[in-house]
């Protein structure tokens, strides 16, 4: 029962790693170390995480200068329009300030064709202010 089988090779313990060139010392194993091919490169999965890593950092950068410029572009023209609308206004209110003075009330009332109380309407002054 305790026999072992003939055909298969024994082994002794001291002879069962052998030391070849490229395993200097049998006993310490290699560590395997896992490569992708990428287009016909090889590359480490930390290298393809810090890579991945890196474009998403830089995608997020690229993104926010974007948008930062766009803030910026945007808040010149609200500046550009706020301008002139203030121009808008002050030539408002210079025009109001115009309407109160009478000379200006008498030109517009004669462009109109308006005339003054006990004034005779002459086509003639008319011709002439022309």
């Amino acid at each position: 029962m305790g026999r072992r089988p003939q055909g298969r090779a024994q082994y002794h313990p001291v002879n069962f790693f052998e030391q070849t060139p490229d395993r200097p010392n049998p006993q310490v194993g290699i560590k395997k170390r896992y490569h992708l091919r990428i287009f016909g490169y090889r590359i480490s999965l930390l290298s393809l995480v810090l890579l991945i890593i890196f474009c998403s950092v830089l995608y997020h950068i690229i993104v926010g200068l974007h948008g930062l410029v766009m803030n910026y572009l945007k808040l010149a023209e609200s500046e550009r329009a706020i301008e002139e609308r203030t121009r808008m206004k002050q030539a408002l209110e210079m025009e109001k300030e115009l309407w109160k003075t009478d000379e200006y009330l008498e030109g517009e009332a004669r462009k109109l064709g308006l005339i003054k109380p006990g004034e005779l309407f002459s086509s003639e002054t008319e011709a002439n202010e022309e």
